[in-house]
């Protein structure tokens, strides 16, 4: 009588068996990690950080801001991550809202003004809804009013020019002169790479 063979089960290749129990200890230290705030994950947003400040990121939500109802001025950026555009121009229009305050909380007659900005890849609806084609774009709303006019330059003076502000620039004054209109990126272009 011929001799039944005996079949062994046929093992999965070593490594594969060595990260089976690897899953759930890697797992467990990345969220120890992030609960007690050593590892930080890519935030989506430009602006969302404290070293921002004045600027304030839209997150969702009432959009109050862009409304005619409001006593103040505006400035909103449409923006897109992603864009070398926007990102380059993060940090003059950081430096250029915090000189306006400075600037307009010292005249005789405060003038508000808020600055904002808007991910035109998480908020394409918000985007389409005020018909912004490039990013970046500045805007300037004026106090009751919605309707933005488009800022060229992103300079402290060229925005108080633009808003009817009339002041005297001292010897300190540092306007760094920043195009905003020769650092765009069509959307177009963009939704090429990504779904807006």
């Amino acid at each position: 009588a011929p001799r039944p063979r005996h079949s062994r089960a046929r093992r999965p290749p070593r490594s594969s068996t060595a990260m089976r129990g690897c899953h759930l200890p890697v797992a467990s230290f990345v969220l120890s990690m992030v609960s007690a705030g050593r590892l930080r994950t890519a935030s989506p947003y430009l602006y969302a950080s404290d070293d921002a400040k004045p600027v304030a990121e839209y997150r969702g939500g009432p959009t109050q801001f862009l409304h005619h109802d409001q006593s103040e001025y505006r400035i909103v950026e449409f923006y897109n991550k992603t864009d070398a555009a926007s990102a380059r121009l993060r940090k003059p229009f950081i430096q250029t809202t915090r000189k306006l305050h400075e600037i307009l909380d010292s005249v005789p007659r405060p003038t508000d003004v808020s600055a904002h900005a808007i991910s035109c890849t998480l908020y394409p609806s918000l985007c389409e809804a005020e018909n912004i084609v490039i990013v970046p774009t500045f805007r300037l709303y004026r106090p009751g009013s919605n309707i933005g006019v488009p800022i060229e330059r992103m300079t402290t003076s060229a925005i108080l020019e633009q808003m009817g502000v009339d002041f005297i620039i001292g010897d300190d004054f540092d306007d760094a002169d920043t195009d905003a209109e020769s650092s765009t990126t069509s959307l177009d272009d963009v939704a090429d790479d990504e779904d807006l």
